[in-house]
C-alpha cells in the first residue's frame, strides 16, 4: 500500500467512515509489513508515524474541548494499537531490512550521500573506510582517493572507522575544523548553529581549527573530545552519550533542553516549538532504545512537567515545565 493510499485510508477510519472491506484493508497492512512488503520508503514511514500521532491527538483534544463522553470501538483501539506499533517501535525493525535511505548525486567527480532528519545511514568509501551516517546529515567525497591524502567533507553527524593507511592520512573537513587521522575510530558532530565536536573511540587524532587568522590544533586520545565554539577547546568525555547513536539509542546525560530539542527534531522528523522559553536550561537525562516520540514525550512530561499537543503534521508544541519538579 502507497504512503498517501494508507494516509487517507486512516483518515477514515479516524472519522469512522471505513465500510468491513477498508477495514479488513488496514489489517492487511499490518500482516504486509510482517511479511516485509511495505511500498514505503523509511522517511515516509517517519512521516506518516507523525501524521498518525497528529490525528489521534488532535481527535483527543477535540473530544476534551467539546466535553464529550465516547464509546471507543474495540476493533477501533486494536487497530489503532497495531499502527503505532508498526509506525513506531517496528519502525526500527523496518529500517534495518530497508536499502540504504540515502539520496547519492555525483558532481565533479565528487559524490554525495544525504540522509533526511528521521533517516540513518553505514556504508562504506572506496578505501574500505565505514562511515555511520547519523539523521539530517551529508558527506562529500571524491569518487577516487588519488594523490597523497584521503579527504571528506561533513554536514552534520558521522561516525568513521578509518582504514589504516600510514601514507595517505585520512581528513574530514566540517564547519569550522579539520580533522586528520592515519587510521582510527571516531565522531564527528557538526550542524549548523551548533558548536563542532569531535569524540574519539580509538586511536589518535588530530583536529585543528583556525580562528581570527590563527591556527590551533589538539591531539586527541581515545575518551577524549574537542570542542569549537569561538575557540578549541580538549576535555575527557564518557564515550556514550555520543555513540549511542549508531546503536539507535537516545542517550541524554544532564543535557539541557535547549540541546535536546534539535537532536528530537532530526532522530524524528519533527518540528517543535517552545512556550516557555525557561524551561530550555533544564537538564534531562535518560536513554531511549527504539522508543517512539510520544514515549520520550511522556518521559519528558514527568521529568520536566510539561504539556504537548500535536498542532499540524510533524509539528508539536510544549508548553509549561519547570526545572523543579522533580528534586
Amino acid at each position: 500500500m502507497k504512503k498517501h493510499e494508507l494516509e487517507k485510508l486512516l483518515d477514515k477510519y479516524l472519522k469512522g467512515n471505513c465500510n468491513e472491506q477498508e477495514i479488513k484493508l488496514l489489517h492487511q497492512f499490518y500482516d504486509s509489513f510482517q511479511d516485509d512488503e511495505l511500498e514505503m520508503q523509511p522517511h515516509e514511514i517517519v512521516e506518516l508515524q507523525n501524521d498518525i500521532y497528529y490525528e489521534v491527538d488532535h481527535s483527543i483534544s477535540e473530544t476534551k474541548k467539546k466535553s464529550i463522553r465516547l464509546q471507543l470501538n474495540p476493533a477501533w483501539v486494536k487497530t489503532a494499537a497495531l499502527l503505532v506499533f508498526v509506525l513506531g517501535i517496528g519502525l526500527l525493525a523496518y529500517f534495518e531490512k530497508s536499502p540504504e535511505p540515502l539520496m547519492t548525486s555525483t558532481s565533479l567527480a565528487w559524490v554525495e550521500k544525504t540522509t533526511k532528519n528521521g533517516q540513518r545511514a553505514t556504508f562504506e568509501l572506496m578505501d574500505g573506510s565505514k562511515v555511520h551516517l547519523n539523521a539530517g546529515s551529508k558527506l562529500s567525497f571524491p569518487e577516487d582517493f588519488e594523490g597523497d591524502i584521503r579527504e571528506v567533507h561533513l554536514v552534520g553527524e558521522a561516525f568513521f572507522e578509518v582504514k589504516r593507511d600510514t601514507k595517505k592520512p585520512f581528513i574530514v573537513k566540517s564547519g569550522n575544523i579539520e580533522t586528520t587521522v592515519l587510521g582510527t575510530s571516531f565522531n564527528i558532530k557538526s550542524y549548523k548553529n551548533e558548536p563542532d565536536q569531535v569524540t574519539v573511540a580509538t586511536g589518535k587524532v588530530k583536529v585543528s581549527s583556525t580562528s581570527n587568522g590563527l591556527t590551533d590544533a589538539v591531539f586527541l586520545e581515545p575518551q577524549q573530545q574537542a570542542i569549537f565554539d569561538q575557540s578549541l577547546e580538549k576535555k575527557n568525555v564518557d564515550l556514550e552519550p555520543y555513540l549511542a547513536w549508531r546503536d539507535k539509542v537516545l542517550h541524554f546525560d544532564r543535557l539541557a533542553l535547549s540541546e535536546a530539542v534539535p537532536i528530537l527534531e532530526r532522530w524524528y522528523g519533527v518540528s517543535i516549538s517552545i512556550e516557555n522559553e525557561d524551561v530550555l536550561k533544564c537538564k534531562i537525562s535518560g536513554k531511549y532504545k527504539n522508543e517512539s516520540l510520544v514515549n520520550v514525550l511522556h518521559s519528558m512530561e514527568y521529568i520536566l512537567g510539561i504539556d504537548y499537543q500535536f498542532q499540524k503534521e510533524r509539528s508539536l508544541l510544549i508548553r509549561g515545565g519547570s526545572c523543579h519538579v522533580q528534586s
